[in-house]
């Protein structure tokens, strides 16, 4: 069994944000396909890192996975490698296509980070309960306003290192 985390990363309110005081560096801004795009660089920079370092496999889980194109443009914006797409360009309701990669991590048996500012369930209810697996998935909603925050980048770094620290079956 691979114990290299998947991480199921969304775009808007989680790396696009309004509000990134938490952060050290001032916000950068562009506009993309007619979009506003405002992010903290660090946290950029930390998300490179731990793909670089090989701590973790990152998977685009959002909206813009409809948009590949505009996706790509993000990723050339954001200097990030092209990271996998959790799904494609289809025609259903992006929150049940986000929740089917969750799943899909979970059947990989693969640990899951899931970063979503709108689609993590919250904790007590029943998806939570299926999806929070103590030690083997971390669940993460960020406000939409401030997205990730260097509070959040640690518990993702931490469960990293232990995942790595774990020996595989």
């Amino acid at each position: 069994m691979n114990n290299l985390p998947i991480w199921l990363l969304d775009v808007d309110g989680v790396l696009n944000i309004d509000d990134g005081s938490a952060w050290r560096s001032p916000h950068k801004q562009t506009t993309l396909g007619g979009l506003r795009i405002r992010w903290a660089p660090d946290l950029i920079n930390a998300i490179r890192g731990l793909h670089e370092q090989g701590m973790v496999e990152i998977r685009w889980s959002t909206s813009w996975c409809g948009f590949p194109e505009l996706l790509d443009d993000l990723e050339r914006t954001l200097r990030l490698p092209a990271f996998e797409r959790a799904f494609g360009n289809h025609n259903g309701f992006f929150g049940d296509l986000k929740l089917a990669a969750a799943r899909q991590a979970l059947i990989e048996q693969r640990p899951m980070i899931w970063t979503d500012d709108d689609e993590v369930p919250a904790k007590g209810s029943p998806l939570h309960r299926e999806l929070h697996l103590p030690g083997r998935s971390l669940l993460i909603r960020p406000h939409w306003r401030s997205g990730l925050t260097p509070a959040h980048l640690e518990r993702i770094t931490n469960f990293c290192r232990k995942q790595t620290l774990q020996p595989v079956d």
